[in-house]
């Protein structure tokens, strides 16, 4: 589930470049199957493989750079 937020600021590796945009995406805010994820990294960005439309064809999301990785606990 995709949830649009401030952040923290920018990673250190992102600071010459311009700021980050957070346009609204389809679906943001609802549950949606990942068909593949890398393994987050803090300080790079991180791309998944999603079922955005629900038919099984996969659509690729790129992240702005990760600034921390918190584990959910019901995993």
């Amino acid at each position: 589930m995709r949830h649009v937020a401030e952040g923290n600021g920018p990673a250190p590796e992102a600071e010459e470049l311009p700021p980050a945009v957070a346009p609204r995406l389809r679906r943001d805010g609802e549950p949606i199957p990942v068909l593949w994820a890398e393994e987050p990294e803090v300080g790079r960005p991180w791309t998944l493989q999603v079922d955005v439309r629900g038919d099984g064809i996969p659509t690729i999301r790129r992240t702005t750079f990760v600034g921390q990785v918190v584990l959910d606990p019901a995993l």
